[in-house]
Order: C-alpha cells, then sequence, then structure tokens
C-alpha cells in the first residue's frame, strides 16, 4: 500500500522535474527543486525510515514483553 502511494507522487513529480530542469533555475524552473527533494524524501522514508522505526517497535515490545515477564514472576 505504501508503495503504491509512493509511486504515484513520484509519479506525479517526475514531469514537473523534468519540466523545471529543462526551463532552467527561474519561475518554473524552481519547481524541480520542489519536486526533486520531494521524490528524495519519499525514497528515504521508504527504504530508509521505515524498517528502522519497525525495528525499534519490535525490540521496544520485546524489551516490554520480558519486563512484564519479570513483574509477574515476582
Amino acid at each position: 500500500m505504501h508503495f503504491a502511494s509512493a509511486a504515484t507522487l513520484i509519479a506525479a513529480m517526475l514531469p514537473l522535474a523534468y519540466y523545471g530542469f529543462s526551463r532552467g533555475y527561474t519561475g518554473i524552473g524552481m519547481l524541480s527543486v520542489f519536486a526533486f527533494t520531494t521524490i528524495l524524501g519519499v525514497l528515504i522514508g521508504i527504504f530508509i525510515t521505515r524498517p528502522v522505526y519497525a525495528k525499534f517497535i519490535e525490540n521496544f515490545y520485546k524489551q516490554k514483553r520480558k519486563h512484564i515477564k519479570y513483574v509477574t514472576m515476582a
């Protein structure tokens, strides 16, 4: 599901980035920087941030379960 939304955003930003790079860095060309950073942010979010956050939550719940086990046994 998240990959589909990322692909949709990238597909929407690619024409803007292409059109902006072909016009230079004035007027509409400034939008190419916006399109490029948006695409980069989505890719970083999907491929780096989400897996790291999932691993963090997994470790958090593992530690919480260990703590609960020790508390209930005491």
